[in-house]
């Protein structure tokens, strides 16, 4: 679909007790290596939206090898994340401090500003901010 993403990285679908070859998407896996701020939160607005949009358009289907799965509107499908390691405090409050500095290289003004002073200054409040964002979007979740 134009617009939205469609690769998922684990899809599992339930196979009707016939023949038949048309199954229904329960649960939809987006696999990371390292959890980290980022990586939640992209998975969060591409990925989650993206399900959240296929749910709402009632001829939405995931074609597979052997067939296709409908994803059923009204019906619940689990997204989750799964990662093989969760990335250590201090590394992820790096990264995150590291997003915001390329975030903010991308306003003219911060970059004449950083070649003036020879170093970028990102107020902390920005990265609390983003903290602050997703945890709130994961209470919303639950």
């Amino acid at each position: 679909r134009t617009g939205i993403c469609s690769e998922f990285d684990g899809v599992v679908v339930k196979l009707p007790a016939t023949n038949e070859q048309q199954g229904y998407v329960t649960e939809i896996w987006e696999s990371k290596t390292t959890l980290d701020p980022r990586s939640i939160m992209d998975a969060i607005v591409k990925k989650l939206s993206s399900v959240r949009s296929l749910m709402e358009e009632e001829s939405s289907v995931l074609v597979y090898k052997d067939g296709f799965a409908s994803i059923t509107p009204g019906c619940t499908t689990t997204f989750g994340i799964f990662g093989t390691e969760l990335m250590p405090v201090d590394k992820a409050a790096s990264k995150m401090k590291n997003i915001s500095c390329h975030e903010a290289l991308g306003d003219i003004n911060v970059v004449l500003e950083a070649l003036e002073m020879g170093m970028i200054q990102i107020d902390s409040s920005v990265i609390t901010e983003k903290i602050v964002t997703l945890r709130h979007i994961l209470q919303e979740m639950r």
